[in-house]
């Protein structure tokens, strides 16, 4: 009786440990990295006179157990302008090591295999063909790649250009792969591109608040730790007098709580 009692006990602590939310506080300058970013006149404020993407100085963990909010608020001053804001998260592995959309979004029905052996330093590959595999600045060729996870191995430069003779396509780069590979490896296309966002907003002359909710599902596969940016002052009109570009965050913050049970 005694034992089950103090195992109770023990089990509500730790659930009343595990219950409690935690918050990020990333208000101030000293919250981010960069020159970019300066203290503003108010408390809980930063400010930023250039477009910029800017790096929170914390790195989260993750689970499939808590949600995660960004919030914050942003304003373009009397006489300025802000453009538009972008908030998200860099994304890393269990190993710190940081996710790119490249790691892990490919192009569909891309998957083929190299047709012959190729050797470090070559500006060219051969491959079993594949309607899919074109020239473009956003494509690059993942060897090894990983099926719903983090690709690590790829081409140093995009796709330049694919010929097709019979059943064989060429593809060249700009500048040799980084090892050698055995015929047979398996390769595809990845997509190059933006990092992970969650919002998108204008800023205006009155405070234009943000609050975004994502759980573990929502990020890259193989997300472990998430690290908050903002992509600040984007798409301010061309000719705008640089001087006037500004914007002011306020109460920016990532808050941590365990999700909800549904019944």
């Amino acid at each position: 009786m005694k034992k089950s009692l103090i195992m109770g006990a023990l089990l509500v602590v730790a659930a009343a440990a595990y219950a409690t939310d935690k918050v990020y506080d990333i208000s101030t300058a000293a919250n981010w990295y960069g020159k970019d970013v300066k203290a503003g006149q108010n408390a809980g404020t930063i400010v930023v006179s250039k477009p910029a993407i800017i790096q929170a100085k914390v790195m989260i963990p993750i689970d499939d157990k808590h949600t995660y909010t960004f919030s914050g608020s942003a304003i373009a001053p009397a006489g300025k302008v802000g453009g538009t804001t972008l908030t998200g998260y860099y994304l890393f592995d269990k190993n710190k090591k940081s996710i790119s959309q490249t790691n892990v979004i490919s192009l569909a029905k891309s998957e083929t295999e190299l047709a012959e052996a190729a050797k470090k330093g070559d500006k060219t590959i051969k491959i079993k063909a594949n309607a899919k595999w074109k020239p473009a600045g956003h494509h690059w060729v993942a060897f090894n790649y990983v099926d719903k996870g983090i690709s690590r191995e790829f081409s140093t430069s995009s796709v330049r250009g694919v010929k097709k003779e019979g059943d064989v396509m060429t593809v060249t780069f700009a500048s040799g792969i980084q090892k050698d590979y055995p015929a047979g490896t398996k390769v595809r296309i990845h997509l190059s591109g933006s990092y992970y966002y969650s919002s998108i907003f204008p800023v205006k002359a009155t405070d234009s608040k943000f609050s975004k909710t994502k759980v573990q599902k929502d990020f890259w596969p193989g997300t472990a730790y998430i690290t908050p940016i903002v992509l600040t002052n984007w798409l301010v009109k061309a000719g705008t007098d640089k001087a006037t570009i500004e914007t002011v965050y306020k109460d920016m913050k990532v808050t941590v709580k365990v999700k909800e049970i549904k019944k």
